[in-house]
């Protein structure tokens, strides 16, 4: 699948591990548990113009918790 095709060490890390699992559909945080670190979109986007692997826009929905850095307040005394 990857002989001719020119990888970097993380995207051969993330085939490695991709190929000792089961084939299916993985979100990228489900990819990130996989390969055992966290991982961005730019992360797998090279494997996908790569053609190694296949992204599916939306296909699922998944429920997850946002963090977002806010603003804090009180009275200056």
């Amino acid at each position: 699948m990857t002989d001719n095709v020119k990888l970097t060490e993380t995207e051969s890390g993330i085939v490695a591990k991709l190929e000792a699992v089961e084939t299916k559909d993985y979100t990228l945080a489900e990819l990130s548990e996989i390969v055992g670190k966290e991982l961005k979109s730019g992360n797998v986007n090279g494997l996908v113009k790569k053609g190694i692997l296949v992204c599916t826009p939306q296909a699922r929905e998944v429920e997850y918790i946002a963090r977002k850095k806010v603003a804090t307040y009180k009275l200056n005394k």
